[in-house]
């Protein structure tokens, strides 16, 4: 069985994109399209991943997993950026 993970992405043609391959790999995902939504649904919900963009709009993929990881200090990540100056 599958992971189930939580995707936070601004861009939506990337955020489907990679929901696309994790559900292909038998994954159960949720989606998100900035950061303070992916919060709610990360309080909401019981993740084995979150996979987030590093800069989003009303909070950054830096700012929600220091937020997220304060509730939930065992949650596991990946902050991606297509920003090739970091």
């Amino acid at each position: 069985m599958g992971k189930s993970i939580l995707i936070v992405e601004d861009d939506a043609l990337f955020r489907s994109f990679l929901a696309t391959i994790l559900a292909e790999e038998g994954h159960r995902l949720e989606e998100a399209r900035d950061g303070k939504e992916g919060l709610d649904k990360f309080r909401a919900g019981d993740f084995d991943l979150v996979i987030a963009d590093l800069k989003m709009p009303r909070l950054s993929g830096m700012e929600l997993m220091q937020a997220a990881r304060k509730e939930r200090p065992e949650s596991r990540w990946i902050i991606l950026t297509a920003h090739g100056s970091i």
